[in-house]
């Protein structure tokens, strides 16, 4: 008897959930990985911020400079609330569509995803210029070392594209392979 109880709640949550699934767009399922992914990310970031500023301040606290410890452990540990309070674009997007009837979140979802692509893209590229300056700078002062980590992190930021962009062309490849 549990059984057939079990396989019925079982059938009943695996039929609402396609038919919650069915309901949603492609490009609102992608928008809203995107902005999950993001999410986690961006608390991920929180809590390493929360844990260099422990280990900085009990170090500080260990050696014989424990004021100064203390004060830069929590400057860093309180530079992690931005991660904390700060939503991601696609966090602020994804909430908007929400907000959005449903007749208009095709349209504008399409827009909001190729936007984020497009802002995470410049600021790809901003971030492979700064690099690249920086490893201009580096090979200046002398320094092969500073060089060589600051030209990869350019060539990186030329080369691979952001999670923003993979999810538009993600989309774009769903959008195309649908009939």
């Amino acid at each position: 008897m549990k059984a057939v109880i079990a396989a019925v709640l079982v059938a009943l949550v695996l039929s609402s959930s396609i038919t919650v699934l069915a309901e949603r767009s492609l490009c609102y399922t992608v928008l809203e990985d995107l902005a999950a992914s993001e999410r986690s990310s961006r608390y991920i970031g929180g809590w390493v911020f929360v844990g260099v500023g422990a280990l900085v301040a009990v170090s500080g606290a260990i050696a014989s400079v424990p004021l100064i410890g203390l004060g830069v452990g929590a400057a860093i540990g309180g530079g992690a609330a931005l991660f904390f309070l700060i939503p991601s674009q696609a966090e602020r997007e994804f909430a908007a569509l929400e907000e959005l009837p449903e007749a208009d979140q095709d349209v504008r979802c399409d827009v909001m995803l190729s936007r984020i692509a497009e802002s995470a893209r410049r600021w790809r590229y901003y971030y492979a210029i700064g690099q690249g300056a920086s490893a201009l700078g580096s090979l200046v002062l002398g320094s092969f070392t500073g060089f060589l980590t600051a030209a990869g992190g350019s060539a990186y930021y030329l080369l691979f594209p952001s999670e923003e962009e993979q999810a538009y062309q993600h989309y774009l490849d769903l959008v195309a392979a649908t009939p």
